[in-house]
């Protein structure tokens, strides 16, 4: 019995130790073929100078490369500020660094202004009449800049913007 019980546990050590030696032997070799511009996730799959499509590979993502290249047509700049004067400042500033590097800026489109009011107790204790109003508003402007350039970035963040006004950039 002692004989039966050894058989399977042995058989089992060396299936196990066969699977680690063709892992060992097979992960060296495939991470060593791939490039180190390959995303992770597809280092699974053999280089293209494996499978022989070698050229079709680099165009197609020389192609996919001047795609996304291409699809930056346009910067959307959102300004954000408490005061309308900041606002129109950086509005100034960006759409000035825009034309400077030859870019088409469109705007400053003034967008509705929010405003969020508070009604708040003049007294702790007594006179629940009395209140005061406060009100915060928000005033937001856009400023697209059409087939933007590398100048043109570099100089958009080469800019001191004044303090107080809240700047977000998206590629559309």
């Amino acid at each position: 019995m002692a004989t039966a019980m050894a058989a399977p546990r042995t058989n089992v050590a060396r299936a196990r130790t066969s699977f680690v030696v063709k892992a060992s032997a097979t992960r060296p070799a495939v991470a060593a073929r791939v490039p180190a511009r390959v995303p992770a996730q597809s280092r699974g799959t053999p280089p293209p100078a494996v499978r022989g499509d070698l050229q079709v590979s680099n165009a197609a993502t020389a192609e996919a490369e001047s795609e996304t290249a291409l699809k930056v047509r346009r910067l959307r700049v959102t300004l954000k500020a408490y005061t309308s004067d900041v606002l129109n400042e950086a509005a100034l500033l960006i759409t000035e660094a825009a034309k400077l590097t030859d870019a088409i800026a469109k705007g400053p489109t003034a967008l509705p202004t929010k405003t969020k009011r508070f009604c708040v107790l003049r007294s702790p204790h007594v006179n629940k009449k009395s209140r005061e109003h406060f009100e915060i508003r928000t005033h937001k402007k856009i400023v697209d800049i059409m087939d933007p350039s590398a100048q043109t970035i570099d100089a958009l963040m080469q800019l001191d913007m004044p303090s107080g006004c809240d700047v977000q950039v998206k590629l559309l």
